[in-house]
C-alpha cells in the first residue's frame, strides 16, 4: 500500500510517502511562507523522487487537527482535491497522535502539546499506544495537575518550545523533551498513524473527511460574544 500523508497543522508544512509500512519519501521545511504556497511543492518532490504519480497513490492521509485553522484547511482541502479524481480512500489523523507517534516511549507517558495562547495548549497523552487524555484544549496548568502522578513524562509537539520552563518547574525531573527530530510535527508520523488507523477498518472519503478544530476561531468566539452581549 501506498500512502501520501501531509502536515500543516503547525509551522512545519510537511509531506510523506509511505509503501508497506516504510517510509520511503519525506520533506519538511519551516521557511516562513504559507502552507498554500509550499504544500504542493513538497507534494511533487516526493512523488518525483520516487517515480510515483498522485494517481498511483492507495490512500491519503493528512494531520486534521487541532492546530492552526488556516493550515489545517490547507492540508484537508489538498487530500480532497488529490482524492477525488479516483475517490481514493482518507484518513484524518489527530495532530496530537502523530507528534505521539514520533516521541513513542515505552512505558512512559508521553503527552503531545500544541501551544493554544493565552496560557492554554492543545493536548493529548499516551501510554504504550493507549489514549489516557484525549485530545483537547486546556489550561496548561490543568493538564501538569492531571500528569502529576505520572512517574515519567515526555512532552513533544511545538508547544514544547513555548512551555518547556514552566512544565520544568511544575514537573521537575519527571519531565523529559523529545530530542528535535522526534519532538515536532511531520507527515511520516501521520503515515504511520493513518495505516495502523486504516489496518483496523477505518477510513472515509473526500467528501467526509473533515476537520477537527476542538474549539472555535477567534472570529468565531468573537462574533459569539458580541451575539450574546446583542440580547
Amino acid at each position: 500500500m501506498l500512502i501520501l500523508a501531509l502536515d500543516t497543522a503547525s509551522r512545519y508544512c510537511s509531506a510523506a510517502i509511505m509503501r508497506d509500512g516504510e517510509i520511503i519519501a519525506e520533506q519538511t521545511v519551516c521557511s516562513g511562507l504559507v502552507h498554500s504556497r509550499t504544500l504542493m511543492v513538497l507534494v511533487d518532490n516526493v512523488l518525483k523522487s520516487v517515480g510515483l504519480k498522485a494517481e498511483d497513490i492507495d490512500l491519503f492521509a493528512c494531520s486534521s487537527g487541532p492546530g492552526s485553522f488556516t493550515g489545517i484547511r490547507i492540508a484537508v482541502s489538498t487530500v480532497k482535491g488529490l482524492a477525488i479524481k479516483d475517490n481514493k480512500p482518507c484518513i484524518g489523523v489527530s495532530t496530537l497522535q502523530a507528534a505521539a507517534e514520533g516521541a513513542d516511549c515505552p512505558d512512559a507517558v508521553v503527552c503531545a502539546i500544541l501551544d493554544a495562547r493565552c496560557s492554554q495548549v492543545y493536548a493529548a497523552a499516551y501510554r504504550n499506544g493507549s489514549q489516557i487524555i484525549k485530545p483537547e484544549p486546556m489550561l496548561l496548568e490543568s493538564l501538569l495537575d492531571r500528569l502529576s502522578d505520572a512517574e515519567r513524562v515526555v512532552f513533544c509537539g511545538d508547544g514544547v518550545s513555548v512551555h518547556r520552563d514552566a512544565i520544568s518547574a511544575r514537573l521537575g525531573d519527571k519531565a523529559y523533551f523529545a530530542a528535535p527530530p522526534q519532538r515536532y510535527q511531520r507527515a511520516a508520523s501521520v503515515a504511520s498513524v493513518a495505516q495502523r488507523l486504516y489496518n483496523e477498518g477505518y477510513s472515509t472519503n473526500c467528501f467526509e473527511l473533515d476537520a477537527t478544530y476542538l474549539r472555535l476561531s477567534q472570529a468565531e468566539r468573537e462574533y459569539a460574544a458580541k451575539h450574546g452581549a446583542d440580547k
